[in-house]
């Protein structure tokens, strides 16, 4: 009898069902379709396997749980934590399927800024208070402007004082009748005064060379303490003179006394010396006329440098050589009343910072400021 043997058909796939059909081999899937529309379906080693299909339900959105129940795509709503790609932001979580943060707090506690957000960043704009008027001061408080008068009062009886929107604080020169002239202490128009520096003693630009104190260091400080001015000053008071140091290195003297005499002269005492290192600056307030004296130890040239080009300049002038004659208050440095031989040893003493004197060598002033 014969016996045929069958056909050897595996494909050594266990996912597959091998068999034969009319002498051909057929290599047939293992049928592994649960019927879940929700499941993507396949064999691995024989076995069938069932993964969720997650692909076919996804939103892209992070805050909605993504479900596959019968075929059907459901989207629940999360709670979990987000980036709602807005900086001025924090806290971000899911609410509702959407990402929600909270606003960053830039409060400052200030209620005069407008508080704000920018790129992350805490931003306080300050309230806009101005009201393009100069003639306010423009301020902001408890959360509302205010836009106060300046105060345009500048103390002084002899200007006429107000205030342009424009311009702000102006002071016009009171309006006095001819001959008359507004004075500072009278507060009051008065017969016009010609009070001037034209031969004022000491003269504009003059230096004090002379040491500025005795021997010992704690003794009362010299120099000018003075000045006498030419022209019809009578009647005029300290308050009708200005007294400035420039540089503003040292308290201005104050004047303590004005006295006028029969031949148009009027002295002003100071309360002290004229401080050293500095110009002591005089002006008339009723017509501007401004004077001013310098105290530098050692300057006997009065260049406003000490130098040893100084010491010659003494010699000269003691010796009378024309053209080199010197002042006393540039050529007696000992203050004794007298320029002589031992106002020499006094000035290298000054220059050097010897007998208990600063060191003035190399001291310098700027320039006058009345020049």
């Amino acid at each position: 009898m014969c016996v045929g043997r069958p056909m050897p058909c595996s494909d050594t796939d266990p996912c597959t069902v091998d068999t034969c059909t009319g002498g051909t081999c057929m290599h047939t899937p293992l049928d592994c379709d649960d019927g879940d529309a929700c499941t993507n379906d396949g064999c691995v080693y024989g076995v069938c396997n069932h993964w969720p299909d997650l692909a076919r339900c996804d939103d892209r959105n992070r805050c909605t749980d993504d479900l596959c129940v019968g075929g059907e795509c459901s989207h629940v709503p999360n709670t979990a934590t987000c980036f709602d790609d807005d900086p001025c932001t924090v806290t971000d979580v899911c609410s509702g399927g959407t990402c929600v943060g909270t606003p960053r707090d830039c409060d400052d506690l200030d209620p005069c800024t407008i508080d704000g957000c920018s790129a992350g960043a805490c931003t306080h704009t300050p309230l806009h208070c101005d009201d393009d008027n100069a003639c306010t001061l423009d301020t902001c408080a408890n959360d509302a402007c205010l836009n106060t008068p300046v105060n345009c009062d500048d103390a002084d009886c002899c200007t006429a004082d107000d205030c342009l929107p424009d311009v702000g604080c102006v002071f016009a020169a009171v309006d006095c009748p001819q001959g008359t002239m507004c004075s500072y202490s009278a507060c009051a128009c008065v017969p016009s005064s010609t009070c001037h520096f034209d031969y004022a003693i000491p003269p504009n630009c003059a230096i004090d060379a002379r040491q500025p104190h005795p021997l010992t260091a704690t003794a009362p400080r010299m120099g000018f303490d003075r000045i006498l001015l030419h022209g019809a000053c009578a009647g005029l008071a300290a308050g009708d003179f200005r007294i400035e140091v420039v540089p503003a290195i040292a308290p201005a003297p104050a004047i303590i006394d004005v006295t006028s005499a029969a031949d148009f002269t009027t002295t002003l005492v100071f309360d002290g010396p004229i401080p050293t290192g500095c110009w002591t600056c005089i002006t008339v307030m009723s017509n501007g006329q401004r004077s001013c004296v310098g105290s530098l130890p050692g300057d006997v040239n009065g260049s406003g440098a000490t130098n040893a080009h100084d010491i010659t300049a003494l010699v000269n002038s003691l010796n009378g050589v024309p053209s080199h004659l010197r002042p006393l208050h540039a050529t007696d440095i000992d203050h004794s009343g007298v320029a002589n031989a031992q106002d020499i040893t006094q000035l290298i003493n000054l220059l050097n910072g010897a007998a208990a004197f600063d060191v003035w060598l190399g001291a310098g002033l700027p320039s006058c400021p009345s020049s």
